[in-house]
């Protein structure tokens, strides 16, 4: 799970999801990412939603 630590400023301490991450996630055998919506950036959004769905990873965000 990717979430932005309780007490840090947001400005310093905002999650980035990308494709390196997807990568990492694909090698380790993953199969659900699970992200803050309101608090995390992604990266090369289309390409990582291809990304995911081709590696057979979800991508949860609430």
């Amino acid at each position: 799970m990717k979430v932005a630590r309780p007490g840090e400023g947001l400005l310093l301490d905002l999650p980035v999801v990308g494709i390196e991450t997807l990568r990492a996630m694909r090698e380790a055998g993953a199969s659900c990412l699970a992200i803050d919506a309101r608090k995390t950036i992604l990266l090369d959004r289309e390409e990582l939603i291809e990304m995911a769905d081709q590696a057979g990873i979800a991508i949860v965000a609430k």
